[in-house]
């Protein structure tokens, strides 16, 4: 059985969609169904009820005429009692009902809400959900975005994503891969026409104790349980689903178009969206614009435009900024105020991409030229209001700034190249990340490494130092005929030597580390190993404090009261934490406590 097998047999969103094929045994199981009497005929025109087909409309024994009031009927229509439930809208408790609504061809559960709805056409309405001033409509059978391929990591295609509504982000970043991924294409284009072919059922749905007030739009959307929509300006050929502990999102102007949103998803303040996918956890807010796009879990872009790129998991998007063509799905990092990060169209076709590496910081206003790699450069800065050559970088927690001084030699366009420079002048960030990221989890169900030393960095480190190595008499400027992988940048010699002591240290560090703090280590070990890893660890919370001390001294030189609103170094909350790990590493080595 393939993996793609066993999504098939097990997603709980095609379950769904399987019940939609008998929507009436659905929502009342074994319930009988009847016609209505003419007394209940009677009341409920009464009560300002309209049908021409009265005859084709079926209830359950439960049902009350006292709960429906002011309503066209057209066509078949089932529905279930009221059921004593309340529903609050606003602040307000309104019955369980159908209330001044058109209501054409749809079952409307046990206990749920039709209030002052245009129209609810051919749609599913489940026990407990609350549909209010909104239209809602299927018009088609188009599988509600499931199997939509996006342009996510070119946007003239090439690296095109599949995406349907249990699609994991495993899965996700080998279908961009391609023929890296290592998934075979036949397999998976039968596996996404089985999936979309059961996703094509003849209803939309709210499901049960979802809710969906003033949205002016809903049209052919499947909107899962634990869900809530509120204010949406339109949301069409589209999968939103949640769950009770990881609830979905949609609010206020927002719209979705040929998109799939999971559970923990929160989309806002006329975010609008087009041909994406958003992991759990991940969202879109303040009139941000993603078209074409993978985002992962935690992910959340706000203000800005994401247009044909894969984002990984917990990129910080909170300013306008651009990002197309992006491949970058082991994420983590961040898009400053301003970044141009779109340089993919070269006047002949918008074909260029652009792969940032894990942890990687775009600064504000800083301009990427494509076509460019820093897969290999995780936790690389790039300063603000830079301007960045086409280009592949080779070199993990540099810094890539403009120069103070131009020197000899070197083309103009061409960056400063610090290597290591996040080690030696910014662990602080690397260390709050360690933490940061975990505190910010909402989807702890999927797998996560939040280490920014994890498998493959001491490997990094030692190419870089290997290339770093001169070759022949030191220079004081290198350019890339000098030192491989420095590409389109000049380094210093003074950079270069710094580089190699820095990481030679991390190198060590991670060495003892993994001796001493894998599982079960620690507990037999050389003395002198355990205390300079330790005396490792005391150098590395200097580095930190001293980080975190540069900052406060340069604020304290410029800003008045600089020391009256932020705090001393050694009162910062994370080096206070910091200073915590450190000791109690101490103690587990059984060295005492620090001084």
């Amino acid at each position: 059985m393939t993996p793609f097998s066993r999504i098939l047999e097990d997603s709980p969103f095609l379950g769904l969609c399987r019940n939609l094929s008998d929507p009436a045994g659905m929502l009342f199981g074994r319930t009988k169904l009847r016609p209505l009497s003419p007394a209940e005929i009677d009341e409920l025109s009464r009560r300002g009820n309209r049908s021409d087909e009265w005859a084709g409309i079926r209830v359950t024994d439960d049902f009350s005429p006292d709960a429906v009031v002011g309503c066209m009927f057209l066509g078949g229509c089932v529905f279930g009692g009221s059921g004593g439930v309340t529903h609050r809208i606003d602040g307000a408790e309104i019955p369980a009902g159908i209330y001044y609504s058109t209501v054409h061809d749809s079952m409307i559960g046990a206990g749920a809400l039709v209030h002052r709805c245009e129209l609810v056409s051919r749609c599913v309405i489940d026990a407990g959900a609350a549909v209010c001033g909104s239209r809602l409509c299927r018009e088609g059978s188009a599988p509600f975005a499931n199997g939509t391929r996006i342009n996510a990591g070119i946007e003239t295609g090439g690296r095109r994503t599949a995406i349907f509504a249990d699609m994991e982000p495993e899965a996700a970043e080998k279908m961009a891969r391609g023929v890296a991924g290592g998934i075979e294409p036949a397999e998976l284009e039968k596996f996404l026409a089985a999936y979309a072919r059961e996703a094509a059922v003849p209803f939309g749905y709210v499901g049960k104790n979802s809710r969906v007030v003033g949205t002016a739009v809903v049209k052919d959307a499947f909107i899962g349980p634990g869900v809530t929509i509120e204010g949406a300006a339109r949301i069409s050929n589209s999968t939103i689903i949640g769950t009770g502990v990881s609830p979905a999102f949609i609010g206020a102007g927002c719209v979705i178009d040929d998109s799939i949103i999971r559970p923990g998803c929160r989309v806002d303040s006329q975010a609008v969206l087009r041909r994406a996918f958003f992991a759990d956890g991940s969202g879109a807010e303040r009139q941000a614009r993603v078209s074409e796009s993978y985002i992962g879990p935690n992910t959340v872009i706000a203000g800005g435009e994401v247009t044909a790129s894969f984002v990984g998991p917990f990129v910080g998007f909170h300013h306008d900024a651009l990002l197309i063509a992006a491949f970058w799905p082991d994420g983590k990092g961040n898009v400053g105020q301003g970044a141009n990060v779109g340089s993919n169209h070269n006047s002949r076709m918008p074909d260029g991409e652009l792969w940032p590496a894990e942890g990687m910081f775009f600064g504000l206003g800083c301009n990427i030229k494509y076509p460019a790699d820093f897969s290999d450069s995780p936790y690389t800065v790039i300063a603000t209001g830079v301007t960045t050559l086409p280009q592949k970088l080779e070199f993990p927690f540099s810094l890539v700034t403009g120069p103070e001084a131009r020197p000899a030699g070197v083309p103009e366009g061409y960056n400063r190249l610090v290597p290591a420079w996040v080690l030696r002048e910014n662990l602080y960030a690397l260390w709050r990340n360690r933490e940061k990221f975990p505190s910010r989890n909402r989807t702890p169900h999927i797998p996560a490494d939040f280490d920014p030393f994890s498998s493959g960095t001491a490997e990094r480190m030692e190419d870089a130092i290997l290339r770093l190595s001169p070759r022949g008499e030191p220079k004081d400027v290198y350019l890339p005929g000098d030192i491989p992988g420095i590409c389109k940048n000049f380094l210093l010699e003074k950079d270069r030597a710094a580089a190699v002591e820095t990481y030679n240290f991390f190198i060590r560090f991670l060495f003892l580390r993994g001796l001493l703090v894998s599982p079960g280590g620690g507990s037999e070990y050389p003395a002198d190993l355990a205390a300079e890893y330790l005396e490792s660890l005391e150098v590395q919370y200097r580095m930190v404090l001293g980080s975190r001390r540069k900052d406060f001294d340069r604020g304290s030189r410029i800003i008045p009261d600089y020391g009256d609103t932020h705090p001393n170094p050694e009162k910062d909350e994370f080096v206070i934490r910091a200073r915590g790990f450190v000791d109690s590493e101490i103690r587990r080595l059984g060295k005492g406590s620090s001084p």
